[in-house]
C-alpha cells in the first residue's frame, strides 16, 4: 500500500512449501503462494490493495484455528492419510 500511495504499482510474491492438493486429489503439490498487489488510484481515492493466498485458506489461518482450538471449515484440509479433516492439528 505504501508504494501505491506514492503513485507506484506494487507487487510482492512469495513461494511456499507444498501444502495444497489440486481438485480431485489429496496429494499436496502446490504451495499457498501468497501475493500482494498495490494499485494507485486518482487523487482523493484510496489505493487499491489485494493481499491473498492462492489456496482456499491462507496457511496462517490454519495456525490461527489451531491456536484458538477452532475447527477448520469443511473441505479445506486432509490428514496424513489423505482423509478430509477439520482438525487443524491433524494436517
Amino acid at each position: 500500500q505504501q508504494m501505491a500511495d506514492q503513485g507506484l504499482l506494487g507487487f510482492a510474491f512469495a513461494q511456499s512449501p507444498e501444502y495444497v492438493a489440486p481438485h480431485g486429489t489429496n496429494e499436496a503439490i502446490f504451495g499457498t503462494n501468497p501475493l500482494a498487489i498495490g494499485i494507485p488510484r486518482s487523487s482523493g481515492c484510496e489505493s487499491l490493495v489485494l493481499d491473498m493466498a492462492t489456496s482456499v485458506m491462507a496457511y496462517y489461518g490454519i495456525h490461527e484455528a489451531k491456536a484458538a482450538g477452532r475447527p477448520l471449515p469443511p473441505n479445506v484440509a486432509y490428514d496424513s492419510e489423505g482423509n478430509p479433516t477439520q482438525d487443524p492439528t491433524c494436517m
